[in-house]
Formats: structure tokens, C-alpha cells, sequence
């Protein structure tokens, strides 16, 4: 089991990893966070990555200010 707080990014349009299973890992997985990219498929760290890195950035500022 996790004990330590996880972000998952997922992308909506996604093929290959169904944003389902996104759903299904932020459910189970305590202290979790999901970020779903609503404009991108399977590519979403790079078609979006201004998204991602401020998902990213926000996770972080969170578990500072924990």
C-alpha cells in the first residue's frame, strides 16, 4: 500500500490508457490526487505540458504547505 501522497495525470481523450483506469487508481490509492487533461490522448505530458506542469507545481506547493 501507498502511505505517501501520489498524483495521477491522465488524459481524457486517451486510447491506450483509459482515463477509467485513472478513475479506478485515484479511488483506491489514499492521499491521491487525479489531474485529467481534458484536450489530449495518450501524448498528454507533451501536447499539454504547460498543464502538466502546473499540476505538478500545484502538487508540490500542497505538500509543502502540509
Amino acid at each position: 500500500k501507498l502511505k505517501i501522497p501520489v498524483l495521477i495525470l491522465a488524459a481524457k481523450h486517451d486510447r491506450l490508457t483509459k482515463p477509467v483506469a485513472s478513475y479506478f487508481m485515484n479511488e483506491r490509492i489514499p492521499d491521491s490526487r487525479l489531474v485529467m487533461l481534458d484536450s489530449s490522448g495518450h501524448l498528454g505530458l507533451m501536447e499539454q505540458h504547460g498543464e502538466v506542469n502546473e499540476a505538478v507545481s500545484d502538487f508540490l506547493a500542497a505538500l509543502k504547505n502540509k
